[in-house]
């Protein structure tokens, strides 16, 4: 890059990550979409992850912005749907950052992948026939109002 007389350092533009990282949350929503904004603030995808190619004939190459199923899978990208509908894109749901929730997930599915069948069938059997489920029942009671639960809740 050329020195421009008169000016003591070299100006160097800023790159497009940083510039786009110091946009408020609404402008990165309006880029990226609500749920794969939610999923940049929380450090589940990158902007480079989002960055994708096209060619047409009339135009050759072009950026466009790949959608948050092409970068994370349909089930992840339903995963951040369903949490941007909830106000979870706060990062917040029961007073959990949204990457806590996210381990958890990834720490359940990796118990169920060690287990044996016939333990899977049981586990499901005992939800299958579970008359009372008070985990669900007070997390409702504690957190339901957040959620929009506006009825009582009667899980058991």
């Amino acid at each position: 890059m050329k020195a421009v007389s008169g000016m003591s350092q070299q100006w160097q533009p800023e790159p497009g990550p940083d510039q786009f990282a110091r946009l408020e949350p609404s402008a990165q929503d309006n880029i990226l979409g609500q749920a794969a904004g939610a999923a940049y603030r929380a450090g589940a995808i990158r902007l480079e992850d989002v960055v994708g190619r096209s060619w047409s004939r009339d135009w050759g190459f072009t950026r466009r912005v790949k959608s948050l199923r092409e970068v994370v899978g349909k089930e992840e990208a339903k995963q951040w749907s369903r949490a941007t509908l909830m106000g979870v894109n706060k990062r917040q749901a029961l007073g959990a950052d949204l990457n806590v929730l996210v381990q958890l997930r990834n720490t359940r599915l990796n118990e169920l992948q060690t287990m044996q069948s016939e333990a899977i069938t049981a586990l499901v059997d005992r939800v299958q026939t579970s008359r009372s489920f008070p985990k669900a029942k007070y997390h409702c009671e504690q957190h339901g109002a957040e959620f929009g639960v506006t009825s009582q809740c009667r899980l058991g």
